[in-house]
């Protein structure tokens, strides 16, 4: 294979040779004379051995470089929101409807002294009756009984200390507890607005909130008779009498100086009827109530008051708890009822008379003279009594009253007796 080799090599070396020739050849200006002919017969040389040993090729090892560490950070995958068809609803029953919840009703325990048929508490119904329908159960007041449950001079105490919330009762019942409120007794005819007016139930309140009470009205206002077991000829009769008063009446009847005795209310009809006493100083009804027209033969006129003695009084503590919003309803329909008390009162008091007439009794009426001789004794009792028993606020009462002292005629009957 080696002299294969060769001999091409010499032959291709043969060949360019040659064409170089016949390139010069090519070239040559025509005017050159042609160039002689050579005959050359050449004889090859026998083509030399040649061996040639192939070298072994090196072997040679290229360690790969390490390919590079590229840290490629994926691309954040889009956020893609899919909106899936709303599958069909499931038919199922519907639901029973949630009840609203509502706050539980507040209710109060309120308290009187007297029986609830009975005439006195008149304005004392009224006032429940149109708070239970204007709170929207939001507020109940509760009557829980009267004497029956606590002596009517001890009902002042539970109120304190919040074992019932509210308490009707008479200025004279609490006069030991809150002695101020008997000037209620001593409007000397001025009216539930009146008074109102000229800052004195304010006062009374104030006084009232310094024991744990606060005082939310007066709903009654009507006159107070002397009602006898025989007659009289003229006003210093009465001091031969013993009559049944309490501490609200007491400033006047004592002043007059008329005797009298402290009876318990269910002891009176007794006392009456055994002439232990020989009358009562009373309001225009429920003599018949509580049987007292058996005994009852007079009654005196002029009435020697005319007034609202029968405060309405809330646990102080129970008053506050109730909020800005039902204190406004209850101090609205207060109002409201001291001034429609008249058209409440009228047709019991007419009623009462009516059925008294018709059994015998009989009115007695003092001369005007006479009649101002028992205001001139209740304002002095009054003053006398106030100084005695809370002289520290007895001047600010006295000036307060006084704009209504004296009354400039007799007070007559809230309705027409005969």
């Amino acid at each position: 294979m080696a002299k294969s080799k060769v001999f091409l090599l010499v032959n291709i070396c043969l060949v360019l040779v040659l064409a170089l020739s016949l390139s010069l050849a090519c070239k040559a200006p025509a005017t050159t004379a042609p160039a002689p002919t050579v005959t050359v017969t050449a004889k090859p040389a026998p083509a030399p051995t040649v061996t040639v040993t192939p070298a072994t090729a090196p072997t040679v090892t290229v360690a790969p470089a390490p390919a590079p560490t590229v840290t490629v950070a994926p691309a954040p995958a889009p956020t893609v929101t899919v909106t899936a068809p709303a599958p069909s609803p499931t038919p199922s029953p519907a639901p029973s409807p949630t009840p609203t919840a509502t706050a539980a009703p507040i209710t109060w325990k309120v308290l009187r002294p007297w029986p609830l048929e009975s005439n006195d508490v008149i304005g004392y119904r009224e006032f429940l009756k149109r708070v239970n329908e204007r709170s929207g159960g939001r507020l109940v007041l509760k009557d829980i009984g009267g004497s029956e449950v606590y002596p009517t001079n001890q009902q002042f105490e539970p109120l304190q200390l919040g074992t019932v919330d509210l308490l009707f009762t008479s200025s004279g019942y609490i006069a030991d507890k809150l002695p101020e409120l008997v000037a209620l007794m001593y409007q000397f005819g001025a009216s539930l607005s009146e008074i109102r007016s000229a800052a004195l139930v304010s006062k009374l309140d104030e006084y009232s909130r310094a024991v744990g009470v606060t005082l939310l009205g007066v709903p009654i206002y009507y006159t107070a008779h002397v009602y006898t077991t025989r007659p009289i000829t003229k006003l210093a009769d009465l001091k031969t009498f013993k009559l049944r008063s309490h501490p609200s009446y007491d400033p006047l009847v004592k002043a007059l100086g008329i005797p009298v005795a402290q009876i318990g209310f269910a002891d009176i009809f007794t006392a009456l009827d055994r002439r232990t006493i020989d009358g009562v100083v009373y309001v225009p009804w429920d003599i018949i109530t509580y049987g007292w027209e058996k005994a009852i033969k007079y009654r005196v006129d002029p009435p020697f008051w005319r007034a609202g003695w029968g405060p309405f009084l809330a646990n102080l503590k129970s008053w506050n708890a109730l909020g800005p919003a039902l204190q406004k309803l209850m101090t609205d329909t207060m109002l409201g009822l001291e001034n429609d008390l008249p058209q409440i009162e009228a047709q019991p008091m007419l009623d009462e008379w009516a059925k008294l007439k018709a059994l015998g009794v009989q009115r007695i009426v003092l001369s005007d003279e006479e009649w101002f001789q028992t205001q001139t004794a209740g304002w002095q009792g009054l003053q006398d009594q106030m100084t005695k028993l809370t002289p520290t606020r007895a001047q600010e009462i006295i000036r307060l009253l006084s704009q209504f002292y004296p009354p400039k005629a007799p007070y007559k009957t809230l309705v027409p007796l005969d």
